[in-house]
């Protein structure tokens, strides 16, 4: 079986961390953005009006979503 060349998707490595508006909290653990308290406190608001569930807001400020 050969191996086929047009499977994969490349992963180019930054040296930044990218938090924008729309996506405040980052997949690193180690960044003070998942202390952020007005960006918790927002994603906090979307929870209380019924935007996102418990376990999504908590995945959010984890950064566990895309």
């Amino acid at each position: 079986m050969q191996p086929y060349g047009d499977n994969f998707i490349p992963v180019i490595p930054v040296d930044w961390k990218e938090h924008t508006a729309e996506h405040p909290f980052c997949c690193d653990p180690t960044c003070s953005c998942h202390e952020d308290e007005s960006n918790i406190d927002r994603v906090y608001q979307e929870y209380q009006d019924g935007e996102v569930t418990e376990q999504e807001a908590t995945y959010i400020v984890q950064g566990k979503t895309v």
